[in-house]
């Protein structure tokens, strides 16, 4: 994608310190794209609100979305309080509903949700997860039901990112 003449992307996290981040972003520029980086919240409305309100002053038309925003987690379902796993369900669901919400059904063109195939038979001790993941592929069904792109992507055993190490 960052060899294609012309791309823009718009990058956004809510950890914009990983170590290797600004190599990755010159690695994204010396192959022709143009870079926006954005630390911000995608579970959190008013931010992506002022993030759209930023690029359309900007006069920066977003035509595709991949989110593939997450937070991993364990624990078992009896275990569970009321507010256990918020975190996790505002990461995929929210932040799926708000990028949803906030982008321009007249322009976008191709909206992935990186998923889970967990969403589709869940996994012991991933209440949170699964019910995100699940959630955020219905959001993808409703868009499809409204001629909207929308498009689930579910990942199996996946070794990296949140999923590496400690996030199993």
């Amino acid at each position: 994608l960052s060899r294609r003449p012309g791309v823009r992307l718009v990058l956004v996290g809510r950890d914009m310190n990983a170590p290797d981040r600004q190599t990755r972003l010159e690695r994204l520029r010396e192959h022709g794209a143009t870079v926006h980086d954005h630390a911000l919240d995608v579970g959190d409305a008013a931010q992506v609100d002022a993030l759209f309100a930023h690029l359309h002053d900007q006069g920066i038309q977003i035509d595709a979305i991949v989110h593939a925003a997450g937070v991993g987690g364990d624990q078992p379902l009896l275990e569970i309080a009321p507010d256990d796993g918020r975190d996790i369900v505002a990461a995929k669901l929210d932040g799926t509903w708000n990028l949803h919400r906030a982008s321009d059904p007249r322009h976008v063109r191709t909206f992935i949700v990186l998923s889970t195939m967990l969403s589709l038979w869940g996994a012991r001790h991933k209440t949170h997860y699964v019910l995100a993941n699940h959630l955020a592929d219905r959001v993808m069904a409703y868009r499809r039901s409204r001629g909207l792109p929308g498009f689930s992507l579910q990942l199996g055993p996946v070794d990296c990112g949140m999923l590496g190490d400690a996030g199993k």
